[in-house]
């Protein structure tokens, strides 16, 4: 994903389509289409984590949290990011990508059990 924090647009690349479900026109082209989908139980958290490290210095972001499917089912999530910033150091963009590690947590969990 591709997130010019100017003018709030998303781009959204062919594989958020095979991980989540969506087709890329029917998701919306604003960090809505992040935020909304995020488990409300992460959702206050993820957004204020990532809005700090915008505000603030840093160049680098990441975090786990459930995001939504198109079917309804949450996918345990990796996402990281690259935040791009000017000369005075005001943040322009935010690269990076989601990774889903459902199955993973649940091999985890199933090992922790035995």
């Amino acid at each position: 994903w591709d997130w010019d924090l100017q003018t709030d647009l998303v781009w959204w690349s062919e594989g958020f389509e095979s991980l989540f479900g969506f087709k890329l026109t029917e998701i919306e082209s604003t960090s809505e289409s992040w935020t909304k989908r995020i488990h409300p139980d992460d959702r206050d958290r993820v957004v204020s984590g990532l809005e700090r490290i915008i505000k603030g210095s840093e160049a680098l972001w990441s975090d786990e949290y459930r995001f939504q499917c198109k079917d309804g089912a949450y996918a345990t999530v990796h996402d990281r990011a690259y935040i791009i910033r000017d000369n005075t150091g005001r943040a322009l963009r935010a690269v990076g990508g989601m990774s889903d590690q459902t199955e993973q947590k649940k091999l985890e969990a199933q090992y922790l059990r035995a």
